[in-house]
């Protein structure tokens, strides 16, 4: 799968990035939750679901994506943004960061990851955020595979420990025409800068 992803980058003068075919089969995949007793992705069960193929390549959905790019590498304290458009306001919109993050010290007590990045979106001209990997089952003990909506001032758990970032959100959030704000920032590199890759499916490519 992930050798017809990329040819099917290469066909849109796209050489995608490692990181980006990740991005797209985690974000695309079949969330097999109701098969599973209730238990969404991510899960230990599933991971980030069953890839699909169909999905990940269909022509009749939006998508957006940036594949890394050394002149959007983001040190401590760097953000980059891109303000874009919902497609389909009755379809899901998915959102996954991810990087290759530098080779760890082999060291007793070493981090988890060398460098953190965040991922957040935010509803423009709403209050409405949605931070990367805070989903329901783990903010308010709601498992549904979807993403947790804070308001602008309230605080977010801070994921430290994955290369990889999403965001799920579920059909009927956003109005027609509706604009998101996709941000990642740099937290803590130690080893930069970072480069990344963003996919976002049901997100139109231009602004």
């Amino acid at each position: 799968m992930a050798a017809l992803l990329r040819k099917w980058f290469l066909a849109r003068e796209i050489d995608p990035a490692p990181s980006l075919i990740k991005a797209v089969i985690a974000a695309t995949a079949t969330d097999l939750g109701a098969a599973l007793g209730g238990d969404y992705r991510p899960s230990y069960k599933q991971g980030w679901g069953r890839a699909n193929l169909e999905r990940a390549t269909d022509p009749a959905v939006a998508r957006f994506y940036v594949n890394e790019n050394g002149l959007l590498a983001v040190t401590a304290g760097v953000e980059r943004t891109w303000t874009r458009t919902i497609d389909n306001p009755g379809k899901d919109t998915y959102l996954v960061l991810a990087w290759s993050d530098p080779a760890s010290e082999i060291t007793a007590g070493h981090p988890l990851v060398v460098n953190d990045l965040s991922f957040r979106v935010d509803l423009v001209g709403g209050n409405r955020v949605w931070w990367g990997n805070n989903f329901r089952e783990n903010v308010v003990g709601i498992d549904d595979g979807y993403s947790h909506a804070y308001t602008s001032t309230q605080a977010a758990l801070s994921d430290m420990i994955n290369n990889v970032e999403a965001i799920f959100i579920p059909a009927g959030t956003f109005p027609a025409g509706s604009k998101i704000k996709i941000r990642v920032k740099g937290v803590g590199v130690p080893k930069g800068p970072q480069k990344f890759s963003v996919y976002g499916y049901n997100v139109k490519l231009g602004s």
